[in-house]
């Protein structure tokens, strides 16, 4: 067994010789995005405290030298304010977010609004409804891997009128909760009730309107129009302010998202004993030149044509090494994770090395945690899906939070609250239940042109995935409408989609 334990430790200190560097390079690439993030220098009449990171995150690189050897009641210190950096973002991120879900039930409604529009002046034709269900039903469930058929149908449930009671709605909801994997101890089940709830409405996160009151503003002026009784300019007029408002929430996501990584990377070097910049630079002849680089980016004082060279030509060599580092090092972790479980049954294994195993793991986290993983789901193992009682209180508090929004609420934001929100959690609808679902929606709507509207706007996501390529659609129907002169459902700036907070794996650690 002993011999286990030495592979174990050497393996466990080989990974460092990996993760170490990995953590260098990305604190340097992260802090050269920072600071030549052309955004950043209108951010200091937006926000001080974004302002405020940025100068510090560049500071430690070009002081990283010293930081590094700092005695450890300063390394503490610096790590708590780390720690403190990093809450503050996840609260302004929190606070963006809710700002994009509010544009995206707007421009939802408006877009709907613009479509009907295109949909009274056409000539819609005979369509076969019937033959629509079954091709929809297919597009989603016959697709080989569960992460592409929960993609779907949460794309498609998005664009399917609601048509199903309020209570049917929250029972629908408490089951899609229960397949998600959330943590029972309070301080978690809060966050993940307060997430929920930011999905569902934004403006109910603490802090709204405190960060960016300019936008918080301009979103409300948006909501107080009648968004149903708008003509073809007047809509054009809210969509360019709406595209606005999107690219400007993007962009401060963005670099919320470069901090955050900064900050990680960093309080990896930080964190770990004796690491410093020597060590580093005998670990790769190119390393010394990238500091070096990276301090003149970062440096106000460099010259301004050098600077613009090295970002061009930097971060694509830091990501070739950073690829190669992060290779080797997912090739060490599938062996000492496989060590770590096989070393439980001895508990000699876990105690003489649990230090290291938890600064393995921690280390891993850091490097690979990401802002958007505040809003990803876990699904639960199918063998888990009970609900507790604790559980089952949050729920209750939930569905009562949500029926008391929805009562003071306009129709069409409900409905499109409603629908928005389905297309954010866990689905929990099998085959029969999908087809009886859509099929119930489309008959009930209230005119032609409103069920040619759902099997359009359904199309068109089966089509952009490639769908009918494969087989010849003969509902009758033309996929290629012409749509509003911003392309159909590609606001990349603030879908949903686009900071991706689908049920994402793309961690290979945790």
């Amino acid at each position: 067994m002993n011999n286990e334990n030495n592979s174990l430790e050497t393996n466990l200190s080989a990974s460092f010789k990996e993760s170490v560097p990995l953590a260098f390079l990305n604190f340097l690439k992260n802090t050269i995005e920072v600071s030549s993030n052309e955004f950043i220098p209108f951010m200091d009449e937006m926000d001080e405290q974004i302002e405020h990171m940025t100068d510090y995150i560049k500071d430690v690189l070009l002081s990283l030298e010293d930081i590094l050897i700092e005695e450890s009641s300063q390394r503490y210190n610096r790590i708590q304010e780390l720690i403190n950096f990093k809450n503050t973002i996840s609260r302004l991120f929190r606070i963006s977010y809710g700002y994009v879900t509010e544009l995206n039930i707007i421009s939802f409604i408006i877009e709907e609004q613009y479509q009907l529009e295109q949909f009274k002046k056409t000539d819609i034709g005979i369509l076969d409804y019937n033959h629509f269900y079954e091709e929809c039903s297919a597009f989603i469930f016959h697709s080989s891997k569960e992460e592409e058929r929960i993609h779907k149908l949460r794309e498609v449930l998005k664009h399917i009128p609601i048509r199903i009671t309020k209570d049917k709605f929250y029972d629908y909801i408490e089951k899609s909760i229960g397949l998600i994997e959330v943590n029972e101890e309070q301080e978690d089940l809060e966050r993940f009730f307060d997430m929920l709830k930011l999905q569902f409405i934004g403006s109910s996160i603490k802090g709204y309107r405190e960060f960016l009151p300019d936008i918080a503003s301009a979103i409300d002026d948006l909501k107080s129009k009648d968004l149903l009784n708008l003509n073809e300019d007047e809509m054009n007029t809210l969509w360019e302010d709406i595209e606005m408002i999107g690219d400007t929430l993007s962009k401060i996501i963005t670099i919320l998202s470069q901090l955050y990584k900064a900050f990680n990377s960093l309080s990896v070097l930080i964190m770990l004993e004796n690491v410093n910049l020597q060590t580093l630079y005998n670990r790769h002849i190119a390393y010394k030149d990238f500091y070096l680089s990276a301090s003149s980016i970062v440096n106000w004082a460099s010259n301004p044509e050098e600077k613009e060279l090295l970002i061009e030509t930097l971060p694509e060599l830091l990501d070739k090494h950073i690829k190669t580092l992060e290779a080797n090092l997912e090739k060490k972790h599938s062996v000492i994770m496989k060590q770590i479980e096989e070393g439980n049954e001895n508990p000699l294994t876990e105690n003489s090395l649990s230090k290291e195993i938890q600064n393995y793991q921690l280390v891993l986290y850091y490097l690979n945690t990401d802002l958007s993983d505040l809003f990803s789901y876990e699904r639960k193992s199918s063998s888990s899906i009970t609900i507790d009682k604790t559980l089952k209180s949050y729920i209750e508090e939930f569905k009562h939070f949500m029926d008391e929004q929805l009562q003071g609420m306009p129709n069409v934001f409900r409905k499109a609250r409603m629908q928005h929100f389905l297309g954010i959690i866990p689905p929990s609808m099998d085959e029969k239940e999908f087809r009886h679902y859509v099929k119930n929606a489309v008959e009930l709507c209230s005119t032609e042109e409103r069920k040619a509207l759902v099997l359009s706007k359904i199309g068109i996501i089966m089509e952009s995935s490639g769908f009918f390529e494969h087989q010849s659609c003969d509902c009758g129907h033309d996929h290629h409408h012409d749509h509003h002169h911003h392309g159909h459902h590609h606001h990349e700036h603030y879908d949903g989609e686009h900071f991706h907070m689908h049920d994402h794996d793309h961690h290979h650690y945790h």
